[in-house]
Parts: structure tokens; sequence; C-alpha cells
């Protein structure tokens, strides 16, 4: 288990449960204040969103959890990254 990969779930699936996205720079400061995970670039935790998509994905298909990240996450226009 990635320890990143189920927090990047977990709060997607907060955050998801609450109606609110969260910019890759807000998810970025959100992990460095609350979890001391620090990336140095958005692309590095796109990177990140993308291998714990997989995980969740791989690893409990039926939680639907890599769905809800996909979701969640957006770049600073509001776009998913998918599209």
């Amino acid at each position: 288990m990635n320890e990143s990969h189920e927090i990047i779930g977990q709060i997607a699936s907060e955050k998801h449960a609450e109606g609110i996205k969260l910019t890759y720079s807000e998810l970025r400061e959100l992990l460095e204040e609350d979890y001391g995970i620090k990336y140095g670039s958005n692309r590095g935790l796109a990177k990140e969103i993308s291998a714990a998509y997989d995980w969740w994905e791989e690893n409990y298909p039926d939680q639907g959890i890599h769905h809800i990240i996909a979701e969640t996450f957006t770049d600073k226009d509001g776009n998913y990254p998918y599209m």
C-alpha cells in the first residue's frame, strides 16, 4: 500500500461528499499542511494523482474511489485533466 495513494483517495472522497473540487495547487497545499507530504510541482502531483487513481481502481474497484478522484481534482481553470 502507498500511504499517499490512500490519503489522496480519502481527501477526494471527503471533498466530493461536500461538493468541493480542488485544484492541484490547493491539494498540494493541503497535503503539505495536513499530512507533511510535499510535491515540488503540480506536474509531480498530477503523476501521483494518476497513480492513486490506478491504485484505487486495482485494489478497491467496487468502492468507486478512483472515479471520485477523477472528478474531484482539477487544473487551475477548473478543467478535468483527462478532458
